[in-house]
């Protein structure tokens, strides 16, 4: 299930722009929180249990956008009023789709 987004540069460029979504072009992103449990595995209980929030684009999409996003862009998601600013790209599991660990960000409208 995706949700469209917005792809913003640190430069504040938006992607996509009022003529690509003119064009019919779009961007849409998928929200995965992975749990990862850290500390002393061998004892009665685990020491940190913590959530990894990541977003996930679709290759195709960022071409016909003609985008690269890198660390520091921000996503933002006006359907569910949230933003997420990308952390780390993931290794490539696949060919159709990039994964990004991402942080919170305050949601603005602009």
């Amino acid at each position: 299930m995706s949700e469209p987004a917005f792809l913003v540069a640190p430069d504040d460029t938006t992607y996509p722009t009022a003529a690509q979504i003119a064009e019919g072009l779009e961007f849409t992103v998928r929200w995965h929180n992975r749990m990862t449990v850290r500390g002393e595995l061998d004892q009665d209980y685990a020491g940190i249990i913590e959530g990894i929030d990541r977003l996930i684009f679709l290759d195709s999409q960022l071409a016909a956008l003609e985008v690269t996003p890198d660390r520091g862009w921000t996503v933002r998601i006006p359907g569910y009023e949230k933003a997420y600013t990308l952390d780390y790209k993931e290794a490539k599991d696949g060919p159709a789709e990039t994964k990004w660990t991402v942080t919170d960000a305050e949601y603005s409208d602009d």
